[in-house]
């Protein structure tokens, strides 16, 4: 596996639409990897279809429930999204649906089922996003 520099991802991706979808989905996988949840926390199953693996991830995943065999679909999904790359992306952009999983973050986080600490003043979903889309820009977007 060789990595790729900005340039080269650019080459590869040159659809702004997909982009714009891997820093959204990017920005809800930050969401879900700061937030808190109680032990007892189970995600909601809206997650098992709005999550698309690509065979990288399908590997994580079923290593994972091998590991851990009383993880529901949804749990393991959440857990390779809030992975979401290693060497290779591990969801698949285009298969997942960025609408559905902010709409059940938006339900998590209404109904307090996770919780977010901010230390350092109050952030909302606006920021997150922005903050994913400006990392992917950072990386592929500078000439």
């Amino acid at each position: 596996m060789t990595f790729l520099n900005r340039f080269q991802l650019r080459e590869k991706y040159p659809d702004v639409d997909y982009r714009n979808a891997f820093g959204d989905l990017y920005s809800l996988s930050l969401f879900y990897c700061m937030a808190l949840a109680p032990q007892e926390y189970r995600p909601p199953d809206s997650i098992t279809d709005a999550i698309t693996l690509t065979p990288e991830g399908t590997t994580w995943a079923r290593s994972l429930s091998s590991e851990f065999p009383n993880l529901t679909p949804a749990e393991t999904k959440l857990a390779v999204f809030m992975v979401f790359s290693h060497q290779e992306l591990f969801i698949d952009i285009e298969g997942s649906s960025v609408e559905v999983l902010q709409n059940a973050l938006n339900f998590e986080i209404l109904s307090r089922a996770i919780r977010f600490p901010w230390v350092f003043g109050r952030y909302c979903t606006i920021d997150i996003m922005t903050f994913g889309q400006i990392i992917w820009q950072n990386c592929l977007m500078k000439k």
